[in-house]
């Protein structure tokens, strides 16, 4: 099973007019270890200790793989429209 699976819900902006998204979407993961493990996978890195603790993305994970996994995890996890 993947961490696709693991989503309880997904929300995508959209804009009102044309119906198309805005580009981002926010995801809930049914555990937060889920929600670390998907940020991990698609290039986020941690940051930090305790409570100062952060998960970051390089700039160079985004302008690779890992926004474009990301997106990939959002589209099976929507319905399919139209």
């Amino acid at each position: 099973v993947g961490l696709e699976a693991a989503l309880t819900a997904v929300h995508v902006l959209v804009d009102k007019t044309t119906r198309r998204s805005k580009g981002l979407a926010y995801v809930t993961y049914a555990l937060p270890e889920n929600g670390v493990a998907a940020m991990e996978a698609f290039g986020f890195v941690k940051e930090g200790l305790g409570d100062d603790a952060a998960l970051v993305m390089s700039e160079t994970n985004a302008r690779h793989e890992g926004l474009r996994a990301m997106r990939r995890l959002l589209e099976q996890a929507l319905p399919p429209t139209g």
